[in-house]
């Protein structure tokens, strides 16, 4: 006897599946990424293009941050997804912006030096300099630190992730010496500065020396 699946609409709120702007611009949530919180439209040629809607929590400034990054849409180093702020009298405040395709489905393995180059860019231009500049950090919550610079970890938070990237770019061939050094630049070698940190670099020192190499 065949299980019959659960409708995945039903873990979507009512008052999510009724918000009158979203029917408005004919967005349909069915799939939950990241329950309760997290949701987008189906994939595929007769869906439009994807979206996905996030739930901003009444004590979090997520949707303030993101209309001032807005505001800058036409900088150049501003590569965050286009978003738009959906608010409500009576309701929370949702987040509403293009469903872009899985990090983790690109084909690394066959990715260039200057593309992997490209993309330390990229995140250190709008994951460190331009966030930064907008007096803007990640704040991943460290549950073994008390007190950091999250500016600096932000530098620290983003050598991993690009760590990570290199390993699966150059899985079968050696990496580039310029690769691993900007990543164990950005980093370092700290992992206890209660103050301002000076044991890695600046956002912006980190994004200028990435545009360089990239040039």
């Amino acid at each position: 006897m065949s299980v019959k699946p659960i409708d995945p609409r039903k873990a979507i709120p009512k008052w999510v599946l009724e918000y009158s702007e979203l029917q408005r611009r004919g967005i349909s949530l069915e799939i939950v990424l990241k329950p309760p919180y997290v949701w987008r439209t189906p994939l595929g040629p007769y869906h439009g293009h994807p979206h996905t809607a996030k739930v901003v929590k009444s004590s979090s400034r997520e949707a303030d941050i993101y209309e001032n990054l807005r505001s800058h849409a036409g900088a150049p180093a501003n590569h965050t997804l286009p978003c738009d702020v959906l608010r409500s009298a009576t309701e929370p405040s949702l987040l509403v912006m293009p469903c872009v395709k899985e990090f983790l489905t690109l084909w690394f393995e066959s990715w260039t030096l200057i593309q992997l180059l490209d993309i330390f860019r990229q995140l250190s231009e709008v994951g460190l300099e331009f966030l930064h500049a907008n007096r803007v950090a990640h704040l991943v919550w460290m549950s073994t630190t008390c007190h950091f610079d999250p500016y600096s970890f932000d530098v620290f938070s983003a050598g991993m992730a690009l760590q990570q990237i290199a390993e699966w770019a150059y899985a079968e061939r050696e990496q580039p010496w310029i690769v691993r050094r900007y990543i164990q630049w950005l980093i370092g070698s700290e992992r206890g500065c209660t103050g301002v940190c000076t044991c890695r670099p600046t956002a912006q020192r980190a994004a200028k020396y990435s545009q360089s190499s990239n040039g």
